[in-house]
């Protein structure tokens, strides 16, 4: 992909929320060969890093990047990711309040693992005052997981 084609500048430039449609593009160029894991790789980044991104672009974002960041990776797995995450996209586009709560409580409950109860529920707390989640949805959350402590 030529510099000129590239948007990935126009869109960092232009600070708007990156979508899915600005992600698909790039997993379609590596996947065919018309951008190198590299290439890839630095695109995901950028938009990453200088963006403000939907959670579940920002998914193939981080997916993306995962798997080129180190070198080429094998193309199963790039069209396994892929396919991981278009799954979400549909989740997402076919209920996006379901799949933000969703997304939002498992961060909740990953917390939770790591850290323990109180620290999540606090952490809960700081989502429900952004507007991510409500009190009941952490709730929801913390009690969903049996391994939490």
């Amino acid at each position: 992909m030529s510099e000129s084609s590239d948007p990935i500048p126009e869109i960092v430039a232009s600070g708007r929320e990156v979508v899915t449609e600005d992600v698909e593009p790039l997993w379609f160029h590596l996947m065919h060969g018309r951008s190198t894991a590299q290439e890839t790789a630095t695109r995901a980044r950028m938009l990453m890093e200088t963006a403000n991104a939907t959670p579940v672009a920002n998914w193939g974002l981080s997916s993306l990047y995962a798997i080129t960041f180190r070198g080429v990776p094998a193309a199963v797995d790039v069209s396994v990711a892929h396919e991981l995450w278009r799954r979400h996209v549909c989740e997402y586009q076919a209920d996006p309040a379901a799949w933000d709560r969703n997304y939002y409580q498992r961060m909740v409950i990953d917390f939770a693992k790591r850290h323990g109860t109180e620290r999540a529920r606090a952490f809960g707390g700081k989502l429900v005052a952004s507007g991510e989640l409500r009190d009941a949805d952490v709730a929801a959350a913390l009690a969903m997981d049996k391994d939490v402590e």
